[in-house]
């Protein structure tokens, strides 16, 4: 299936480029022997390029087809997933915010840019060659060896909710993480993320259906934002909602977080 996605997917950007690169959670999951519905492509245009590609593709059929103006990423659907493309960026961080200031970059500095080394392993597609595997931070070596490395120090201040796709990939993998990500994890703060995130992320967490997740998240304090301290009794079997329910009747102060939230 993948193969005729990339055949797909290099008609729909001709004229605009001849190679691209997936990453993320495609390539992840791809040599873990999984399937993925989101794929993340990478191309290498300039962010007025990103924006041409948009206007050229509203002229073609293509399903649920949506610009995103703060990252010049264009999302759609194609051969039954969802895509996300975007262009070569570097991003910068605030200290009250989890999102980026983002620029156009290089190469190198996509792959800096990105969370932990299994996240950062491309796969190029390019027009009338073979696909060829970039691997600059030896994230396959780390899946290989079940390991979970951040790619920098300071990940987790710049980004929290990065805690919480670590804790995601290692119950849904069963990865072992790294001493250093582990340290930088343990002493990561949560006061740059919302209400909003937070609710984001726990529904995340939720669609895991993995108790042992949910209560490690929970010890941690990730939530208290949102007032969720303590685990409720659950057997797993819960809808998302139920488990939402009982998690707020477990916590009586989280009550005010969810009750317009449609949750």
């Amino acid at each position: 299936m993948k193969d005729r996605m990339d055949a797909a997917l290099l008609a729909l950007l001709e004229p605009h480029v001849t190679r691209f690169y997936y990453v993320g959670g495609l390539t992840r999951d791809h040599l873990l022997g999984r399937f993925t519905r989101d794929v993340d492509v990478v191309l290498p245009l300039s962010f007025a390029q990103m924006r041409a590609l948009y206007e050229d593709l509203k002229t073609k059929s293509v399903k649920g087809l949506r610009f995103i103006e703060d990252f010049y990423n264009i999302a759609f659907e194609l051969e039954g997933r969802h895509l996300d493309l975007v262009p070569l960026r570097k991003e910068t961080y605030q200290e009250d915010s989890p999102y980026p200031l983002i620029a156009e970059g290089t190469f190198e500095e996509d792959v800096l840019r990105r969370d932990f080394t299994i996240n950062a392993i491309y796969l190029e597609i390019r027009r009338g060659a073979s696909p060829r595997w970039i691997d600059p931070l030896g994230g396959i070596a780390d899946l290989k060896q079940g390991v979970l490395r951040s790619i920098r120090a300071e990940a987790f201040d710049e980004d929290p909710s990065r805690v919480i796709r670590l804790y995601i990939y290692r119950y849904r993998y069963g990865l072992e993480i790294e001493a250093r990500t582990l340290k930088g994890a343990m002493e990561a703060t949560y006061e740059k993320l919302g209400s909003g995130l937070l609710i984001k992320y726990l529904n995340k967490v939720l669609e895991e259906k993995n108790l042992q997740l949910l209560q490690e998240v929970l010890d941690r304090g990730i939530f208290e934002g949102i007032g969720l301290r303590k685990m409720p009794s659950l057997s797993g079997a819960e809808s998302r909602r139920g488990m939402i329910l009982a998690l707020v009747q477990a916590n009586p102060e989280a009550k005010e977080y969810f009750k317009d939230r449609g949750n």
